[in-house]
């Protein structure tokens, strides 16, 4: 049965985010009526910059220098050992934020929507393996935050992970936010050769899944969170000789899609990176497909080595819009540290002829334009994310106590 579409905008406005965003999943018509007519599919997303507990929006992509980005929160002191503590983004789904506690392994998580003002505080894990200070870093990377488009859920995943020297979770967690009964932890057990041993490469949740890497035969290991708790790994793979290079490659979301940063070896003028995207919807459909090739040249009065030394697609979100953002670490005379954020626009479909993959040059004549600059501290810890700001309620993810 048809329903006029000004009867369905009426019915869908009275609905949630939450609501309206599953009820795309109905049929084509319900899916361009959310998509024209409420504001949650109109915004446009901006890059949520984080470094050293501090967030930044950048609100205009097509302008230069610092007048564009925003400040969104600053959450960095000291500790005892004069290292920076501070609050890490765990990730970012639907204008909702989730935030770890990064002072010590296992420490307070909560989701925030800062538009609202809300703030959801989910319970610390219930069991977190002891590790040294020095893998602190590596233990906040290791969570994700993720939605489920079908079920409208959305979860935080710790994945299991060698962190060295005996440190070693042998359990997946998950933390499923408005569960009907009350919320808690839960544990799905994970093979041995499916535990993360190559942090570096980053956890990535897209699609009702949570992807991260080790450097056994499992490349890529995959856990759906669609209830069945099911733990798989990638049996297609792109590039088996890289992929071999703990280093060389790192897992990133692009548009929706799981993909696969390559960093080629730089050659004396000239480096090289491909993004190779997994397509399709079922197991029988999937397939890599090389979506970018991103050279940078050197030319004349430029630095090259220095120019490459720290620079790198932004991750885990480098694709914005019709432009890829790339992120480096610059030093003043004083030591201190600057996070340079810039935009690259595509220049042309790729001259081999691979469907769909398109071509960025960084040369003289085409130089990357600066959106941002903050400041880097000490810390490690600098990422961007897609964000797209939301009135969506906070309150109905409350668990009944």
């Amino acid at each position: 049965m048809d329903i006029a579409v000004d009867a369905l905008v009426e019915i869908l406005l009275l609905l949630p985010p939450s609501c309206r965003r599953r009820c795309r999943l109905v049929c084509r018509q319900w899916r361009d009526t959310v998509d024209r007519h409420t504001t949650e599919m109109q915004s446009r997303a901006k890059p949520l910059v984080v470094a050293t507990g501090s967030a930044y929006i950048v609100d205009d992509l097509s302008s230069t220098g610092r007048s564009h980005r925003r400040l969104l929160w600053t959450d960095l002191v000291r500790d005892d050992h004069g290292r920076n503590a501070m609050t890490s983004v765990v990730g970012t789904c639907n204008g909702l934020i989730c935030l770890y506690d990064s002072r010590s392994p296992g420490g307070a998580i909560a989701v925030v929507n800062p538009v609202t003002n809300e703030t959801l505080h989910i319970p610390p894990l219930p069991q977190a393996v002891w590790v040294s200070r020095g893998h602190i870093v590596s233990w906040r990377g290791s969570y994700s935050f993720a939605y489920h488009p079908t079920t409208g859920r959305y979860t935080v995943v710790h994945v299991p992970c060698d962190y060295g020297k005996g440190c070693t979770d042998t359990f997946l967690q998950v933390f499923t936010l408005g569960e009907e009964s009350p919320s808690s932890w839960r544990s799905v057990a994970v093979a041995p050769d499916e535990i993360c041993t190559y942090l570096e490469a980053g956890v990535v949740s897209v699609d009702g899944a949570t992807y991260w890497a080790t450097t056994g035969d499992k490349k890529i290991v995959a856990f759906d969170f669609d209830g069945s708790d099911r733990v798989t790994s990638v049996d297609l793979l792109p590039n088996g000789d890289m992929l071999s290079r703990p280093g060389s490659w790192n897992l990133a979301e692009v548009r929706g899609r799981l993909g696969v940063a390559f960093y080629h070896p730089p050659s004396i003028s000239e480096s090289k990176i491909e993004v190779w995207v997994l397509e399709g919807a079922t197991t029988e459909e999937r397939r890599w497909s090389r979506w970018y090739n991103v050279l940078t040249h050197s030319w004349h009065g430029s630095d090259f080595n220095k120019m490459i030394g720290n620079w790198h697609l932004a991750r885990p979100h480098f694709a914005q819009g019709e432009d890829i953002l790339t992120q480096d670490l610059l030093w003043d005379s004083d030591g201190l540290r600057t996070l340079s954020v810039s935009k690259h626009r595509r220049t042309s479909k790729d001259t081999n002829g691979t469907a769909g993959c398109y071509m960025v040059e960084v040369s003289e004549r085409n130089r990357a334009m600066v959106v941002g600059a903050m400041e880097a501290g000490y810390s490690w810890d600098r990422r961007i994310f897609s964000y797209v700001e939301t009135t969506e309620p906070l309150s109905i993810y409350m668990s009944p106590v």
